[in-house]
């Protein structure tokens, strides 16, 4: 499921010129799903004292602001 959306988000995101280039979108999916299978358990949540919601917002955040172009960053 993250794949096919986050796809579809970084395709569209790229033709808007919102998502910088220089990365391939395949590496940038790879960290949202390799935070996402670090991060995103019970016990990793409370050992960093996170919510599922904030947890998986952050990760979101860090990883899509990193991939934004300068353009992207300031439309937020």
């Amino acid at each position: 499921m993250i794949k096919r959306s986050f796809t579809r988000l970084l395709t569209a995101g790229r033709k808007a010129g919102m998502i910088r280039g220089d990365v391939p979108q395949t590496l940038i999916i790879e960290m949202l799903l390799a935070a996402t299978h670090q991060i995103m358990n019970p016990q990793k949540l409370d050992e960093l004292n996170l919510t599922a919601k904030a947890g998986y917002s952050a990760i979101i955040d860090v990883i899509l602001r990193g991939a934004m172009t300068a353009q992207g960053r300031e439309e937020l």
